[in-house]
């Protein structure tokens, strides 16, 4: 596979992407190590909450149920499942220790699906917005993988990986596939990633389709004072995250932008979660979503785009940095 730029782009953009959840090197080389003796982890700390020796997780790679019920959590697992988080945390472990049984057992889990998605199944979540979005990041973090520690090898894994992943940029360019809301963003995402790390015929096109719809979204998701109009106070976090770091970890550095000024953007979006924030810092509960504190924005991606933003910094330190808001009430119309 070419590729059309320094391929640290990638890497690095994968890298940020997955330090949004990413366990601890204890955690994760744990799970990797409860894989490695047969049991199935679909998203650890829900399928399963913790190390337990449960049967109907008991797997070979032969025998993996791709279709796993399990309770009240099955769609959550099933989300989980099919963009292979199970994958991931095998490669974030090979990264951790250089096991190599860790990448073996990745690749064979991917044969293992791959299969499954040949078969006349009914489940939606193979090909479900959301799952091919992650998915294409967790595919090119493979390779990344295999290509920064040299593993040999590997050739026919790399294969099947890059007829995938351009399966799933046909997915997410055709616009029957297309959902609104930050699942839209996710697909736009992983389609303009995709443009630029493959080369392929219709790359110029899946990028093109990916900008512009990502610069149609902005109004679409966002008030003129960038609220975030899912009316959810956590995922007004997650979605602004989700834009500041497609600008400014992927679009920039291809030269491409959505929109002029995106710092005033950006700004917008700081201001209302300053108005938002309790004096506890926790959000509102409203809407989907759960308890989030505007504290937690120093652990997300998009904290390092932010200029210098005084009353940000104020509502942070308590007051002893920064500058009041001007304003103590603001009223947010649309």
């Amino acid at each position: 596979m070419d590729q059309t730029h320094d391929e640290t782009v990638f890497s690095d953009f994968i890298m940020e992407f997955l330090s949004r959840d990413r366990f601890d090197n204890e955690l994760i080389t744990g799970i990797c190590d409860y894989m490695m003796e047969g049991n199935f982890v679909a998203r650890y700390g829900h399928v399963p909450k913790t190390f337990t020796c449960e049967e109907k997780l008991k797997f070979t790679p032969e025998t993996i149920d791709w279709e796993l019920e399990y309770g009240q959590n099955t769609n959550l697992c099933q989300l989980y499942l099919h963009p292979l988080e199970p994958v991931k945390y095998l490669l974030q472990g090979y990264d951790i220790n250089k096991n190599e049984e860790y990448l073996k057992l990745a690749l064979q889990i991917l044969y293992s699906w791959q299969e499954y998605d040949k078969t006349d199944y009914v489940n939606r979540f193979p090909w479900y917005d959301h799952c091919v979005s992650d998915r294409s990041l967790y595919l090119i973090y493979f390779i990344e993988t295999i290509k920064k520690h040299g593993v040999q090898g590997y050739e026919q894994g790399i294969e099947a990986i890059e007829s995938l992943l351009v399966k799933q940029a046909d997915f997410l360019f055709d616009d029957k596939n297309y959902t609104t809301q930050n699942h839209g963003t996710m697909m736009d995402r992983s389609l303009y990633l995709l443009s630029r790390y493959i080369k392929h015929p219709d790359a110029e096109a899946w990028r093109n389709k990916a900008l512009k719809r990502l610069r149609e979204s902005i109004t679409r998701d966002f008030s003129s004072n960038m609220v975030n109009l899912e009316n959810s106070s956590s995922y007004h976090l997650f979605n602004f995250d989700l834009f500041v770091v497609i600008e400014k970890s992927l679009l920039n550095l291809f030269g491409d932008s959505m929109g002029t000024d995106f710092q005033k953007v950006i700004n917008k979006g700081v201001d209302y979660m300053v108005h938002l924030s309790k004096p506890d810092l926790f959000f509102p509960v409203m809407g989907d979503g759960s308890k989030f504190s505007f504290s937690s924005i120093k652990n997300h991606p998009c904290y390092k785009f932010i200029d210098n933003h005084e009353e940000m910094n104020y509502v942070l330190s308590g007051g002893s940095e920064g500058k009041q808001p001007k304003d103590l009430f603001k009223l947010y119309m649309d």
